[in-house]
C-alpha cells in the first residue's frame, strides 16, 4: 500500500550538509523543500542525534523537509537505516510518526523519526540544531 504522506522531516545525518550513503540516496529519491523546525528536544546519542517530538514544547528541533518521489520505497529503507519499528523489539530506537511542520505559512504533515528510548542522562542539544552543535555552521 503506497504511503499517503510523502514528506519527511530530517534533523540529523540525513540532512543535506552530511555526506554518507543514506543522505546521498535520500537526495536522489526526493526533493529538498527547505529548512523547517518543530516542537521538541534534540539529544546527542554519540554518532547521531535523537529527536523527541513534544507538541506543547517551546523548544525547537531544526531540520529539513523533503518531498519523497516514491514514499513507500524510500520509507522502507529509511526505516531500516533509522532502526525504526512498531514492535516491542528492544533494539528499536525510533518510531516513524506523523508530525506537523510549518512551511511557507502552511501547516504540512510529515514523517519524523521520533526517538523512543529514555532521555535521562543524555546530553541535550540546546539549540535544537545538529549542524550547529557539530560546528558545521
Amino acid at each position: 500500500m503506497p504511503e499517503k504522506i510523502n514528506k519527511i522531516f530530517v534533523y540529523g545525518t540525513l540532512m543535506s550538509d552530511f555526506i554518507n550513503p543514506a543522505s546521498d540516496r535520500l537526495r536522489k529519491e526526493s526533493h529538498l523543500m527547505g529548512k523547517v523546525s518543530l516542537s521538541g528536544r534534540l539529544f546527542d546519542l554519540g554518532d547521531y542525534p535523537g529527536g523527541v517530538f513534544e507538541p506543547a514544547s517551546t523548544c525547537r528541533i531544526k531540520g529539513e523537509l523533503y518531498r519523497l518521489h516514491d514514499a513507500a520505497n524510500s520509507l522502507s529503507w529509511l526505516d531500516d537505516y533509522e532502526d525504526a519499528g512498531t514492535g516491542v523489539n528492544p533494539e528499536i530506537l525510533y518510531r516513524r510518526i506523523q508530525v506537523p511542520v510549518s512551511f511557507r505559512g502552511r501547516r504540512i504533515t510529515a514523517w519524523m523519526y521520533h526517538y523512543i528510548k529514555p532521555v535521562e542522562g543524555l546530553k541535550r542539544i540546546i539549540s535544537g540544531d545538529y549542524n550547529e552543535y557539530l560546528g558545521n555552521k
